[in-house]
């Protein structure tokens, strides 16, 4: 499985996957709060800083991850501001942000196995409820890593694209892209259909 992940020993790392899921869950349930002022907005950006300052990952990887987060902070700029006022479309844009930062590390911290692992757990009292956490485990293992598959592709088709020139805008590289991507979407879906799943 294609994961995120960069080995590391700090505290983020030996964390367990539980207590990072809840804590981002949190600071996001914070952050998609109406009305929330700007030194809420600050109060966590620094303490995602200082997570990432705790990873041990290294400015590098901080600003990596800013720089890979610019496509949704655009679009949630470009959605909103032509029907809300600048600084909402800011306020909004500041927050995805840090939403987005908040859970890529926590995927860069945390095995894939480990955060499987505790969502199957958390799900299995539900299944006298007719829940089958199997399924929600592998749509989760699924979505997990389409993430840094997709980016992956996206790089490789734009530095095709470039190889050649570069011409022909966005649409030169969106097609093949979405091509790639429902290639191996078949493929994925006749693996899964030869497993009976």
């Amino acid at each position: 499985m294609i994961s995120l992940y960069i080995a590391g020993d700090s505290v983020l790392h030996r964390c367990p996957a539980a207590v990072k899921l809840i804590v981002s869950l949190v600071m996001a349930t914070v952050l998609v709060i109406p009305h929330l002022s700007w030194w809420a907005i600050a109060v966590c950006g620094a303490l995602c800083a200082i997570w990432y300052a705790m990873s041990g990952l290294g400015p590098h990887v901080f600003a990596r991850q800013l720089w890979s987060a610019w496509w949704v902070v655009a679009f949630t700029v470009v959605v909103q501001v032509f029907f809300v006022p600048w600084q909402t479309t800011a306020f909004n844009a500041v927050r995805v942000l840090e939403l987005v930062m908040i859970a890529n590390l926590v995927t860069l911290t945390t095995r894939t196995e480990d955060m499987l692992d505790t969502v199957l757990a958390a799900l299995r009292p539900l299944r006298r409820f007719g829940v089958n956490p199997d399924r929600i485990g592998l749509l989760c293992a699924l979505t997990i890593s389409a993430i840094p598959l997709i980016n992956r592709n996206v790089r490789i088709v734009r530095e095709a694209n470039q190889a050649r020139g570069g011409h022909g805008g966005v649409t030169a590289w969106a097609v093949p892209l979405l091509v790639l991507i429902l290639k191996q979407s078949d493929e994925l879906a006749d693996a899964l259909d030869s497993r009976g799943l």
